[in-house]
């Protein structure tokens, strides 16, 4: 099978428009307290939804980060990271300010899971 009938079903096969979430605690709500110390509302992470990350997803990042993996995990993040809805997070230029402001442990959890290589000890810190 060649050609077309074969990127058909390639592409059937990728579900590119299928959403995924993750919980990042780090950047929830958190938790409140009333003046006795009990818990009046729990802590909630933030949801990111966000689709499968393609290679050109990671080629615009690999591009934009110019070859930096960190500056190329924030962009990623920015690129792909939306709310529960699917509106966008981030516009792309919010990268520099993820690289600069957030914690840089947590940019690179988020963006290896987006790309499927969450590692076990990353995966036990979420």
């Amino acid at each position: 099978m060649r050609g077309e009938a074969l990127l058909d079903r390639i592409a059937a096969r990728f579900k590119a428009g299928e959403r995924l979430y993750l919980d990042v605690r780090e950047w929830g709500e958190l938790e409140e307290r009333d003046a006795d110390g009990g818990v009046t509302k729990p802590a909630t992470p933030l949801r990111i939804s966000y689709t499968p990350v393609t290679l050109e997803n990671r080629s615009t990042a690999y591009q934009a980060g110019g070859g930096d993996p960190f500056l190329m995990h924030a962009r990623l993040v920015a690129l792909k990271a939306c709310d529960e809805k699917g509106e966008r997070l981030f516009d792309l230029g919010d990268a520099v300010d993820l690289l600069k402001k957030a914690d840089p442990d947590v940019i690179s959890r988020i963006a290896q899971q987006m790309t499927g290589r969450l590692t076990v000890e990353l995966a036990e810190k979420n």
